[in-house]
C-alpha cells in the first residue's frame, strides 16, 4: 500500500526503464532528503545530476536488454504530492546480454542498508537481470556482476551527495507497526549489499503490467 504523508525536505526520484522491447514500464525509486530545499527550487538541474551519475556508474553494469529514458521527480513535502517526468535519450546497459534473455520478472534484491534498526531503516532495491549473461548458472547471479552493481550504486550515491547542498540519498519510513506514521521518517543509506545469489522475482516487471 502506497501511503501519502508528508516527509520535511524530501523528493523521490524514480530512473525510468524499459526492456529492449519497450514492453515493460519500470522505476528504481529514491528518497532524497535536502535541508536546504534547493533541489525544489530548480529539479531539472538536480534531476540531470541525477541521470548523470546514474548513467555513467549503474546503467554500465546491466545487461544491454536494460534500457533507461527516463527520470521522475516527486515532492513529498506537501499534499497532494506534485512532480515532474523529463525524458532522456534512452541509454542501454553495458553488459552483452547472451544468447537468452531473461523473464522481466527476474531480478536482483539489493539491500539498502541504513544506520536505523528495524524494517522501517531498511529498504530493497530490485535491478533487473534480463539477460542470461548476468547468471552463472540456474538460478544463480554471476557473483561478481552482482558485486559491480552494488559498486556501481555506492559510486552514485557519492556522485549524488556532491550536488549544491549536499543532498543525502536514503529511504523514508511511512508507517510503524501497520498504521501511518504522522510525517515520513527518513534515514540515510550507509551501504548496500545482498542477502545471497538467487534471482528474485517481481510480478509487475512482466511484459504489460505497468511500474
Amino acid at each position: 500500500m502506497s501511503l501519502h504523508i508528508t516527509t520535511d525536505h524530501v523528493a523521490e526520484i524514480g530512473l525510468l526503464f524499459t526492456d529492449a522491447g519497450g514492453d515493460a514500464k519500470c522505476e528504481n525509486t529514491f528518497y532524497v532528503l535536502d535541508t536546504t530545499d534547493g533541489i525544489f527550487a530548480d529539479p531539472l538541474s538536480f534531476t540531470n545530476a541525477v541521470w548523470t551519475a546514474w548513467t555513467a556508474n549503474v546503467t554500465p553494469t546491466l545487461a544491454s536488454t536494460v534500457i533507461y529514458n527516463g527520470i521522475s521527480f516527486e515532492d513529498q513535502r506537501n499534499l497532494p504530492y506534485v512532480g515532474i517526468t523529463y525524458g532522456h535519450t534512452p541509454v542501454a546497459g553495458g553488459v552483452s546480454a547472451g544468447a537468452t534473455a531473461n523473464p522481466n520478472n527476474t531480478a536482483f534484491a539489493v539491500k539498502r542498508l541504513t544506520a536505523a534498526p528495524g524494517r522501517g531503516g531498511r529498504g530493497r532495491l530490485f535491478m533487473p537481470l534480463w539477460a542470461s549473461a548476468m547468471l552463472s548458472g540456474q538460478n544463480a547471479i554471476n557473483a561478481t556482476l552482482a558485486a559491480n552493481i552494488e559498486a556501481g550504486l555506492a559510486a552514485f550515491q557519492v556522485s549524488v551527495h556532491s550536488y549544491t547542498g549536499a543532498p543525502v540519498l536514503g529511504v523514508v519510513s511511512k508507517q510503524i507497526g501497520g498504521t501511518a506514521r504522522p510525517h515520513g521518517v527518513f534515514n540515510a543509506i550507509t551501504s548496500y549489499t545482498h542477502t545471497d545469489l538467487v534471482p528474485d522475482s517481481m510480478r509487475r516487471r512482466l511484459p504489460g503490467r505497468g511500474t
